[in-house]
């Protein structure tokens, strides 16, 4: 590998020991958080590791993490990276990461959260165990919620998916595991704050008093709208642009028009913001149908809230408000209100620390 620098952003200028960390390699980002031994908030990070195009960014991310670290902080892992195309197939995926994870930390103390209960020693070495861990990060934040009381829909909307968790007073129910299955139930949405291809939100928009086509094309995303609102804040936004140009209000605007077969030019600036806000309403209502799909099979399941997480809690309390639902955050919840931007950010990494933390014992 050829591991370059990782754009690493990080809660605190000076990360001080931490006796817990959680991670989270997702297939877009690797998230990490340190508590310290009684379970409070010292730091989290956050880089853009973009697995498609190799491991090196994220092996370069898991060194620099490292300097931070302690030979005797505890470690607790979480995954979704395993379903990146890099490789042949999910299982391939999990131990490839976890190898690469083990070879930058051979001789630390960690655990793969593997599902609810499940926490599994790494060095074990179970390849059933391991197995299980893909795809289980949603599952980590849910557990947490579930053992600090929270009932209701805990929701997390990331850079490129939303999960919907069903969370009843005796814990954690959950109608699927495997991604395939939770696509089914609307548990797992494709849409995102930042990564969402905006032909997905298709396949056409009112224009200039015309429903006019989209192109299926990689032309903007998610980000351009949430950014021509108003609605973004730019640490959360870590990838490149679709087009690799700058990320002003004129090159999202630029961007969306290439979506209509249009330049810039064709319409002042407040013409594409409106046009913005139609897709931003449009993400809106396809959560709002799973969260309803959902609401079909457990009638009560609205009845506690939602609990909203992930850089996109905001568009997730906006859709709370259009469904009449009360939101509670996720980091409040969890008591760390005061550094809520960055607990929401990485709530898988900070819910695997936290678990372990509410361990009895760290044996």
């Amino acid at each position: 590998m050829h591991a370059t620098r990782a754009d690493l952003r990080c809660s605190s200028l000076a990360p001080r020991p931490a006796a817990l960390c959680g991670w989270d390699i997702g297939g877009a980002h690797l998230k990490a958080v340190g508590l310290d031994s009684r379970g409070g908030f010292l730091w989290a990070c956050q880089a853009a590791t973009a697995l498609w195009q190799g491991l090196d960014t994220l092996q370069c991310a898991l060194r620099q993490v490292r300097g931070w670290l302690a030979p005797e902080t505890l470690h607790v892992l979480t995954l979704t990276g395993e379903g990146a195309d890099c490789f042949p197939d999910r299982a391939s995926g999990v131990h490839t990461l976890l190898d690469l994870w083990q070879g930058e930390f051979a001789a630390a103390r960690a655990w793969v959260y593997a599902g609810v209960g499940g926490l599994h020693p790494l060095a074990a070495n179970d390849p059933e165990r391991l197995a299980e861990a893909g795809s289980r990060n949603h599952l980590a934040t849910a557990e947490l919620c579930a053992r600090l009381g929270g009932v209701g829909i805990l929701a997390d909307m990331g850079s490129s998916t939303t999960d919907f968790t069903l969370l009843r007073s005796d814990g954690v129910h959950a109608m699927a595991l495997d991604d395939a299955g939770r696509l089914a139930t609307g548990e797992l949405v494709y849409q995102g704050l930042t990564r969402t291809p905006l032909v997905a939100l298709g396949p056409r928009v009112p224009f200039d008093g015309h429903w006019q086509p989209l192109m299926n094309e990689h032309f903007a995303t998610s980000a351009d709208i949430h950014r021509l609102l108003g609605q973004l804040d730019e640490s959360c936004d870590l990838h490149p642009a679709a087009d690799a140009a700058s990320k002003t209000l004129l090159d999202s605007a630029r961007r969306l028009a290439r979506m209509l077969g249009r330049d810039l030019d064709s319409a002042p600036l407040p013409a594409w913001q409106q046009l913005a806000g139609w897709f931003a309403w449009r993400q809106r209502c396809i959560l709002a149908e799973s969260l309803c799909q959902l609401a079909s099979r457990e009638p009560r399941a609205l009845a506690g809230g939602l609990i909203a997480t992930g850089v996109g809690s905001g568009v997730l309390a906006a859709v709370a408000r259009d469904l009449g639902l009360a939101t509670r955050g996720f980091a409040e919840l969890a008591g760390e209100a005061t550094v809520a931007p960055w607990v929401d950010r990485c709530a898988p990494a900070y819910a695997c620390a936290r678990l372990r933390a509410l361990t009895p014992s760290h044996s």
